[in-house]
């Protein structure tokens, strides 16, 4: 999943991912690749404040409490690490940290190299999907993928 925490079709997205990793469970693997809009104010700074969480192994927790907040901004970013409890010096240099901004800018460039410029964007093996798709959607593609790729599958052609 290539994202950014202040597309609001990104955040419209997240229960249909959740719903496809319960019902898949180790059959898919979601991947989030960060590719922060630069016309949004606080797109990039969350981006890296979800990288410095992850730094702490708290990464998804703080990915669904960032979708789920009201703002992106620094005060509501603040709240967070304390609400999850992180370790908020160790954070804040993260997050100012050249670090952080590679490893934001490293995924914002897979994104270029694939040609996706838009969020949500998904590639489910070789396939690029675009939008906030109902789990139909996902589910019809991901079915295929997982047939082709079954052993059964390839004994049968």
């Amino acid at each position: 999943e290539f994202s950014d925490f202040e597309c609001r079709f990104c955040s419209l997205v997240q229960p249909t991912l959740n719903q496809i990793l319960q019902e898949y469970g180790e059959d898919v693997r979601l991947v989030f690749k960060y590719l922060p809009s630069e016309t949004r104010p606080n797109s990039i700074a969350a981006a890296r404040a979800a990288y410095c969480a992850g730094k702490q192994d708290r990464f998804w927790e703080f990915h669904d409490a960032l979708f789920a907040a009201p703002g992106r901004d620094a005060d509501v970013i603040a709240r967070l690490v304390t609400k999850l409890g992180l370790q908020a010096k160790q954070f804040a240099n993260c997050q100012q940290s050249n670090e952080s901004l590679l490893a934001v800018m490293k995924d914002v460039e897979a994104a270029r190299a694939q040609q996706i410029n838009g969020t949500p964007s998904f590639i489910i093996n070789d396939n690029h999907v675009s939008g906030a798709l109902p789990f139909a959607d996902f589910q019809r593609l991901i079915d295929r993928e997982l047939h082709r790729s079954s052993p059964k599958a390839s004994s049968s052609n």
